[in-house]
């Protein structure tokens, strides 16, 4: 079992996706749901429920919506991100995809707005950061817009939002950590160059999880930084709507 995504729907219950590795021909996406919101498992009935019959490596999560609802996404390297969505019951309609492929299956994140979801990736071989919004009323992804141009093959962005749902970009770049920002539906023209680790180095573009939403008008990252060990394990927070903090802390 690889890949372990947690979360909790609206109504407390506690849900994981992850990969399941059984040999070279039982390669497959999963979720599953405990029917117990008490801090206690109890697999509920129809799971775990198995997302896609290919074989290959996959990378899920679930994505808690509204009353109960979920979307789940999984995706696999080079080829498209696909969804599917529980009404609270029952899962409901076909699986669906974006339009363009993902560079590798990890470098995708998302967060919901209502039962709507906001998507960003990594663009296979061009290096797009790409933005997508998913409609769960007609299960269908929008048209895809740019974020941000030729950045690097393990550019890996991460998403965020404030309580107002300003979505925050997060992505990392020769050494820099820079974002953008998108106010009712308009992503900023240019990026912010906000932390530069030039000194440390960074360790890995691809990792940069962040807060999936504000918490008292902050978002926080984290990321390591140094080629060698002792590798540096870093925090950042940054005031929602622009505002600059101080450098982060080790």
């Amino acid at each position: 079992y690889y890949y372990p995504q947690i979360a909790v729907d609206s109504s407390g219950y506690p849900w994981i996706a992850y990969y399941r590795y059984g040999g070279a021909g039982d390669r497959k996406p999963y979720v599953t749901k405990s029917s117990a919101n008490n801090g206690t498992w109890s697999t509920q009935s129809g799971f775990p429920y198995q997302l896609n019959a290919t074989n290959t490596t996959w990378a899920p999560s679930v994505i808690p919506l509204t009353n109960g609802k979920v979307l789940a996404l999984y995706a696999r390297t080079t080829y498209k991100i696909y969804a599917q969505r529980w009404d609270g019951t029952q899962w409901l309609g076909a699986e669906i995809s974006t339009a363009s492929s993902v560079q590798n299956e990890h470098y995708y994140s998302a967060v919901n707005e209502g039962d709507d979801v906001h998507l960003v990736f990594l663009k296979k071989t061009t290096y797009e950061i790409i933005y997508v919004k998913y409609t769960y009323a007609s299960n269908s992804f929008g048209s895809e817009q740019i974020v941000q141009s030729a950045t690097t093959s393990s550019t890996g962005p991460t998403l965020s939002k404030t309580g107002s749902n300003t979505l925050y970009c997060f992505w990392m770049k020769s050494n820099h950590v820079y974002y953008k920002k998108c106010v009712s539906g308009t992503w900023d023209t240019d990026p912010t160059d906000w932390i530069n680790e030039s000194t440390d180095t960074v360790t890995n573009n691809a990792r940069i999880p962040c807060f999936f939403i504000a918490y008292q008008t902050y978002i926080g990252i984290v990321y390591s930084t140094k080629a060698s060990s002792p590798y540096k394990i870093r925090f950042a927070a940054l005031k929602a709507l622009g505002a600059r903090e101080p450098s982060p802390d080790d």
